[in-house]
């Protein structure tokens, strides 16, 4: 006669499963690789003379960001909420104002046909050492926002789809069911599955988030942005942190702002060795891909970041992204 196989104890799942979620909730991040994607000027080399570039008055857009992180544009103090219509309008030029860029007409063939549009026309940007880095980013944000609109109201006009969707077809409109309030019964709790639904968060939490590779040694308060690209190959990123030290290093470094790179305290003239060692770790086919990930604190001054870039520029690090996390609202 066979043998009756016990069945397995699985009674101490759920406790083992919760052990394990914990663990990993300790030693993994769940940062978030996005931020507004930039890209710096190429260095000019040493031996090449700087001229003075001659730009038509009528062709510039600055903006200017104070120490007190007042935003000014053409001389006028204005409401950053107001920055991206104004730098829409001055793009556009629909009114053909002789303060802004000059339209040109040229046939673009099908399906635009003959369409007016302004060229030559610069956005500059300037800010005081003393700029808040959030102030900073959130102009920087609103000129990006307003050339992603232009874009999908174009690709909207002559396509019919949005923007990042021109070459798929039209995506199904999606009906949202109403649902009906009823009042339930509630049936007593089962459990009988409660390890499966823990594994799953286990998962989920292995899927979706990292090994903590690098202890913070500054405090970083993430500032906020809307036009946010995500970092989807973190192996090609490479990341500087910008922050006050924490409690644990700040009677040691003081309570001025540090540069982090990887796990020390570093100056601005060792980003550019850093860098370059970082690249040359890489497959020669990856190098060029490279992207720099500034993870500042919100509150830091422009001052250093432009230090920063000035030395990414150098060691030709010239694809960045402002670390930043989602804005709801201003």
């Amino acid at each position: 006669m066979a043998k009756k196989v016990p069945q397995i104890n699985a009674s101490s799942m759920a406790d083992i499963s919760f052990l394990l979620l914990i663990f990993f909730l300790v030693t993994t991040s769940m940062d978030v690789n996005q931020g507004l994607a930039r890209r710096l000027p190429a260095p000019i080399p040493p031996d090449q003379k700087i001229e003075d570039k001659d730009i038509n008055k009528r062709n510039l857009l600055v903006v200017k960001i104070n120490s007190a992180n007042q935003l000014m544009v053409q001389g006028q103090l204005m409401d950053v909420k107001q920055l991206k219509d104004k730098a829409k309008e001055f793009i556009l030029n629909e009114n053909n104002a002789d303060y802004y860029p000059k339209v040109f007409e040229e046939d673009f063939g099908a399906p635009f046909g003959t369409v007016k549009y302004t060229k030559d026309h610069v956005i500059s940007v300037q800010n005081d050492v003393d700029t808040q880095y959030q102030a900073y980013l959130t102009v920087q944000n609103e000129l990006v926002a307003a050339y992603n609109e232009l874009r999908e109201d174009c690709a909207q006009k002559y396509f019919h789809k949005g923007y990042n969707e021109l070459e798929e077809d039209q995506q199904k409109q999606i009906m949202a069911k109403i649902r009906r309030n009823e009042k339930r019964e509630m049936p007593a709790l089962n459990t009988s599955s409660l390890p499966d639904i823990i594994f799953m968060l286990l998962f989920f939490f292995m899927s979706v988030t990292s090994m903590k590779e690098v202890s913070y040694k500054v405090q970083i308060k993430n500032p906020q942005a809307t036009e946010l690209t995500k970092l989807e190959k973190k192996s090609l990123v490479r990341y500087i942190y910008v922050g006050t030290p924490t409690a644990e290093f700040r009677k040691q470094y003081g309570a001025e702002t540090r540069i982090q790179l990887d796990d020390a305290f570093a100056e601005t003239k060792e980003i550019g060795e850093y860098i370059i060692n970082e690249r040359s770790s890489m497959k020669e086919s990856d190098q060029g891909l490279m992207t720099v990930s500034i993870k500042a604190d919100k509150d830091t001054k422009m001052g250093i970041i432009a230090d920063i870039k000035q030395e990414l520029r150098r060691a030709y690090a010239l694809k960045i992204s402002y670390a930043a996390t989602q804005r709801t609202s201003y």
